[in-house]
């Protein structure tokens, strides 16, 4: 529908203003649904809508692109739909958000030493590592090809811990952000435990006790990233953006600075 289809636009538009206002070096989204439509067939729309996305925009923050669970005509299920949407948007600000749980959700195998080669060996294949932005780390509640978008604290999900320390042995993924999307100890949000669970992971030490999880930022602090789950293109469907700042490659609190290898 178009009216859908432009308000779709106007909300990626408004999302990008937000990141200018914020100083957010990205907006994350959802491509949401060809709505039966198929996915070969809604390539030319999303490509369109992201040109005008960006067209419209006076903000330097790039679109990353986050691959879906793949329940219910989803667009981006796989890292095959990204390429297309990338190569659709042609456009290098256009780039992707790895979320760990919807990949597994897909089918993607990432708890053995094959399956995280594998696929990174296929981002990188199709994609390369550049167009690779940032990493959403999430355990999952829902079981390999389920399709279902069901996040859970690190370690206590499908996943576990060993697929996250198979994750953090990959240096193609050294790079990149990674921001947590997980319920939390308390039920209260991504924590201070579940950083040091990745952490740990990474075999760096825990976050010191006298660091705050939510400090005021300061200008030497890395610049954040305005995300929305999820965000529209096809579906019209979108929420608050969060502002969140996190160290390559594992989360610490928010706004401190990035410990690295």
């Amino acid at each position: 529908k178009s009216s859908l289809l432009q308000q779709s636009i106007g909300s990626l538009v408004h999302y990008m203003e937000l990141a200018r206002m914020l100083g957010a070096v990205a907006v994350v989204f959802h491509p949401g649904s060809h709505l039966g439509a198929g996915f070969d067939t809604s390539m030319g729309q999303v490509g369109r809508a992201l040109r005008e996305v960006l067209r419209r925009s006076d903000s330097d923050a790039e679109l990353l692109v986050e691959n879906s669970a793949g329940s219910g005509g989803c667009v981006g299920c796989s890292f095959t739909e990204i390429a297309a949407i990338l190569d659709a948007a042609d456009d290098d600000r256009v780039r992707v958000c790895f979320d760990t749980q919807h990949a597994f959700a897909s089918g993607y195998e990432l708890r053995s030493v094959d399956g995280v080669r594998a696929t990174v060996d296929e981002f990188e294949r199709l994609m390369g590592m550049r167009r690779l932005a940032l990493v959403h780390a999430n355990d999952s509640r829902s079981s390999l090809g389920s399709n279902l978008d069901r996040h859970t604290n690190i370690g206590e999900g499908e996943l576990g811990f060993h697929a996250f320390e198979l994750l953090l042995q990959d240096s193609r993924l050294w790079s990149v952000p990674w921001i947590l999307e997980v319920p939390g100890t308390e039920k209260s949000g991504p924590d201070r435990d579940n950083i040091n669970r990745l952490r740990r992971c990474a075999d760096l030490p825990e976050l010191p006790a006298d660091v705050r999880e939510e400090p005021a930022q300061t200008p030497a602090d890395p610049a954040p990233v305005a995300t929305m789950e999820p965000a529209p293109v096809l579906t019209g469907r979108g929420t608050t953006p969060r502002r969140t700042a996190s160290p390559p490659p594992v989360p610490q609190a928010r706004g401190t600075t990035p410990a690295r290898r």
